[in-house]
């Protein structure tokens, strides 16, 4: 596999990775520990792997750098905060399905995102598209929240996608924009 950028979230024991080909686009998501990170990037060809600079980071790099790979380690202050989704439920309520999903958002402003739940349109209709309303702060962390929307449970639960995208009123967000973060596994799929 030939990829242009890959980037490295370093973690105690799971390292995630998003793999970027030349235009920008995410087309590998990937979390893994550091013996398959080794053994998943040693055939791979990649112009550049960069991740944040920790005492963890330079043993990595050094074993990247043997593979051949062109590794960059950078200050904290360069990396974007780590936005991610924690658990996700969905329970069947009647005629209603009610989805709740655990987002955090690091150093990011919570009016500076909405989180969607998002489904392909059927039959050649627009795509269906529903915020889902901020709830309360989780316990115990920094800037996360709970999330949760209801919705008819006219299809299956499994067609439904959390995704995270920039909210501006004025603006409008293409679907295909590399800077949307999606919901790769929920559990309810």
């Amino acid at each position: 596999m030939k990829l242009h950028v890959i980037g490295i979230d370093l973690g105690k024991t799971v390292f995630h990775l998003v793999g970027l080909d030349s235009t920008g686009r995410a087309v590998i998501r990937k979390k893994c520990s550091r013996k398959q990170l080794l053994a998943f990037t040693a055939n791979l060809e990649v112009q550049l792997i960069g991740m944040e600079s920790s005492s963890g980071s330079h043993f990595l790099g050094r074993a990247l750098r043997e593979q051949g790979h062109e590794v960059r380690l950078m200050p904290a202050q360069y990396v974007k905060p780590a936005m991610r989704f924690g658990s996700a439920t969905v329970d069947h309520q009647g005629e209603q399905y009610f989805f709740e999903v655990q987002v955090y958002l690091d150093e990011l402003d919570p009016e500076a995102v909405q989180l969607e739940l998002y489904a392909e349109g059927q039959n050649g209709s627009a795509p269906f598209r529903r915020p889902m309303n901020r709830g309360e702060r989780l316990v115990g962390s920094q800037n996360g929240f709970m999330y949760a929307v209801q919705v008819p449970a006219t299809r299956p639960a499994d067609d439904y996608t959390p995704r995270l995208i920039p909210h501006y009123a004025a603006a409008s967000v293409p679907l295909e924009a590399s800077f949307i973060l999606w919901y790769d596994s929920p559990a309810w799929q």
